[in-house]
């Protein structure tokens, strides 16, 4: 795993538009600020690693997901908001009820792509941002 080269894109979008059953109790959760955010990687043999966490404050709480297989991982992580064979990091959240997009977007990419470098994964230096602003 220390010599792959793992590719990585940005996705956000607010939180009620996030159709998954599974973040009712964020989309209900209106009293804090709190966001949900996945990072999905893919390497050149195909395999894909998802970090997951919730942002509540600044305290920010990773999780270490199983490894999934693309066709699990496009038809029940990604819900159809991005293409096939894309993968990406989520943010999620209220823009009202959390901190200012950029400041969100910066802080969870900085801290992803640290605790990749940890794991020996070498993270392009660009990653791209498209969707909701």
């Amino acid at each position: 795993m220390e010599n792959d080269t793992w590719e990585v894109k940005l996705l956000t979008f607010p939180l009620r538009q996030v159709p998954d059953s599974s973040y009712t109790i964020l989309q209900s959760n209106t009293q804090c600020n709190l966001m949900h955010w996945a990072a999905l990687f893919r390497n050149s043999r195909g395999d894909v690693l998802v970090l997951e966490g919730l942002r509540h404050g600044r305290m920010l709480v990773p999780n270490i997901s199983n490894w999934f297989d693309t066709e699990r991982v496009r038809s029940e992580v990604l819900l159809g908001h991005i293409e096939s064979n894309e993968y990406c990091i989520m943010h999620i959240g209220n823009k009202q009820r959390a901190a200012p997009y950029d400041v969100i977007q910066s802080n969870c990419q900085t801290y992803v792509i640290n605790v990749l470098h940890e794991f020996g994964i070498d993270v392009p230096g660009h990653i791209r941002t498209f969707g909701y602003r």
